[in-house]
């Protein structure tokens, strides 16, 4: 009589083993693919908004956005991302009354170039109005600065953009905008910027968040000096008691912090292998976690003459 030809439940459990050894060495391999195309792509947003930085340059007599938005003076209703809009195929929504009527449609403030594909404070987020994910460097947007002639240390070497999540912890407060933070009635909303000292770039008290001064470099009027001021952060953790003394701010920066650990004082990166940043020159680079603060302090600054050792 012939044999029934099939498994053996010996043979299907080593085909089982197999095909769960084959999955668990291609997860990792998957991930990491997943990874690239994600910090690809948020590179790829970085360079958009630095090509439209220039192209802002070259209509605006070499002019870059100050850090309210308006190339040659004081103008409270902008910021420098909003002051980019036109130049990333966003020139209705510039010219929109959403800016003087909020009231009209939040849902077309979400600009994909904004909004970095790794951020983790916006994944289940939709109502988080003009989200932001790269911060702008304050220092970089003085009123009145130009593109070849105002950063003495090069382009190559001044950080123009970093990551920054777009809010920390995981109720609302510390929004982090592109457009003009007073949008909404609630002052806890802030432009897209870090190392913003407020009264040393705002033509007024009104331009910026009451929520407290960001992590910047010590300054002795101008031109600021690079050593950098490490600052008490005040509450991180949403759970954290009233009146707890956290110690100060001694890295530059965040490398994949939760939502709760987030400082909303310094710029974050949702990457394992470094922040991305937008230089000057319209390249990006990733800084390492191991950068040293002299170093990204250095590049935060555009005219201090320093050396960038590790850079």
């Amino acid at each position: 009589m012939p044999r029934k030809s099939g498994f053996t439940l010996i043979e299907l459990l080593v085909a089982i083993a197999i095909i769960a050894v084959l999955i668990a060495l291609l997860l990792p391999a998957v991930q990491r693919v997943r990874n690239t195309a994600v910090k690809m792509s948020s590179a790829n947003n970085l360079r958009q908004i630095q090509l439209s930085l220039h192209n802002f340059a070259s209509t605006n007599n070499d002019r870059v956005p100050a850090l309210n938005g308006d190339p040659q003076g004081p103008n409270p209703n902008q910021t420098v991302h909003r002051a980019i809009l036109p130049y990333i195929e966003q020139g209705a929504l510039y010219h929109s009354a959403l800016y003087t009527n909020p009231n009209l449609g939040f849902a077309n403030l979400y600009i994909k170039t904004f909004v970095s594909p790794a951020d983790p404070s916006i994944e289940d987020d939709f109502y988080y109005i003009g989200p932001a994910s790269y911060a702008a460097n304050a220092f970089a947007f003085r009123p009145g600065f130009a593109l070849t002639s105002s950063y003495q240390d090069g382009m190559s070497n001044t950080i123009a953009f970093a990551e920054h999540y777009s809010h920390c912890g995981r109720t609302s407060g510390n929004e982090w905008r592109f457009c003009w933070w007073q949008l909404l009635p609630l002052t806890s909303y802030r432009r897209a910027s870090f190392a913003d000292n407020g009264i040393l770039f705002a033509s007024s008290p009104s331009e910026y968040s009451s929520t407290g001064t960001d992590v910047y470099p010590k300054t002795h009027g101008h031109p600021p000096v690079s050593a950098p001021a490490f600052l008490p952060i005040g509450p991180v953790r949403n759970d954290t008691p009233p009146g707890t003394v956290l110690p100060p701010i001694t890295t530059p920066f965040q490398t994949r912090p939760a939502l709760e650990d987030c400082h909303s004082l310094i710029p974050q990166t949702p990457h394992r292998s470094g922040m991305l940043t937008a230089l000057m020159d319209g390249s990006v680079r990733t800084l390492a976690p191991g950068i040293s603060p002299a170093t990204f302090w250095g590049a935060v600054t555009p005219g201090a003459g320093e050396v960038l050792a590790d850079w």
